[in-house]
């Protein structure tokens, strides 16, 4: 899959705005004109398989980011600022006023109605690894994965500890996180997304 031209695509998202055409309309455009320019096929965007199956890590840095993560909440529930949580809100469950959709890899929770879980990192769908507020035992949980200080994601979207812009990943680069980081710059992500 071609990367989309940036400049291009702020040029058309601006003309689009002023047309009411959506967003996504104008990607899948974009997506299909580079597309045919390319000479060669690549690799899906989101590498790892279909959407939901887990993208291969192997089990030793699964367990470090794990530990990472348990270790910056510590004992008293630390959380990550505003600004980060914010950032991670958008890359996991999209923002319906600017046509950008939820990541294809966010699952709905079976065991937590109405919460939703990440289907690309293997962690299943537990009691730590819900991405949205959540009621258990009639209690409502606020802290969710994306409070902690420390949280990777797979795909390495804006807002996480492991982020990496899209124009210097082969492995993760998206559209998603192409719409993300013409909304808000590179250097305010990166400046937000690792913990001070």
């Amino acid at each position: 899959m071609s990367k989309i031209d940036p400049k291009k695509l702020a040029e058309e998202l601006q003309k689009a705005k002023f047309k009411g055409k959506p967003a996504s309309e104008v990607i899948a455009e974009l997506r299909a004109q580079a597309d045919s320019k390319a000479k060669k096929v690549q690799p899906p965007a989101d590498a790892g398989g279909k959407s939901g199956e887990p993208i291969k890590q192997n089990i030793l840095s699964k367990a470090k980011s794990f530990t990472e993560s348990m270790v910056s909440r510590g004992l008293n529930d630390n959380k990550a600022s505003e600004i980060t949580h914010s950032l991670r809100v958008l890359s996991c469950h999209g923002d319906a006023d600017q046509d950008l959709p939820p990541c294809p890899r966010r699952m709905d929770s079976a065991r937590y109605p109405g919460s939703h879980y990440c289907g690309a990192c293997g962690c299943g769908d537990k009691q730590l690894t819900q991405l949205t507020p959540y009621e258990n035992g009639g209690k409502m949980v606020e802290y969710t994965k994306l409070h902690y200080p420390k949280v990777t994601c797979p795909l390495q979207m804006p807002g996480f500890t492991n982020y990496v812009p899209n124009s210097e990943s082969t492995k993760t680069a998206n559209d998603r996180k192409q719409f993300i980081e013409l909304k808000e710059s590179v250097d305010y992500i990166r400046e937000n997304s690792n913990p001070k």
